[in-house]
């Protein structure tokens, strides 16, 4: 599973293999979605229980069934992008480009001075580095977040949303 990449959500088609469809006496196949993923073993919730070979423990074959929607949303974005100059700003436009351009700041910004004053109710406390990435895309009109698992980039960009949300600048 680890090197298949399924995850929760997926959709799957699980089908009988020849030697089990010969067992069962015919065909069968389900489809449905990746419900959990526990020490290696899938769940697979069918969307149709109607006659499943449960007596049958070998020979299934599972196939990928591939979703379009994020790669066409994806490729449309793309093309508005590319036809439509106007689709973002120009800086955004020529910095996603990798053209020089001039690096702009948000004069009208308000960068929290405090450790009180980055504090968001509901979310823990942002650490040193967290802080310093907040002051810093506050003060940008684009900015990258990243970081190994475990670092806090949701919390930082939850705190992100809610300080410009605060400016009205999101």
């Amino acid at each position: 599973v680890e090197q298949s990449r399924i995850m929760v959500g997926d959709e799957l088609r699980l089908k009988l293999g020849e030697g089990a469809a010969y067992l069962f006496g015919k065909p069968w196949e389900g489809v449905g979605y990746v419900k959990g993923i526990v020490d290696g073993e899938v769940e697979l919730e069918l969307r149709s229980s109607g006659n499943v070979p449960d007596s049958i423990h070998d020979d299934y074959i599972v196939e990928y069934i591939w979703k379009s929607t994020s790669y066409d949303r994806m490729q449309n974005a793309l093309k508005t992008f590319a036809i439509d100059d106007t689709s973002v700003t120009g800086y955004i436009y020529h910095r996603l480009l990798g053209h020089p351009v001039e690096e702009q700041r948000i004069a009208t910004a308000r960068i929290p001075a405090t450790e009180s004053e980055f504090a968001v109710p509901g979310l823990p406390p942002l650490n040193e580095s967290q802080m310093e990435a907040v002051a810093a895309v506050l003060k940008r009109p684009m900015s990258l977040i990243q970081g190994p698992p475990g670092t806090g980039k949701t919390v930082t960009s939850a705190t992100l949303v809610y300080h410009l949300t605060k400016q009205n600048m999101g």
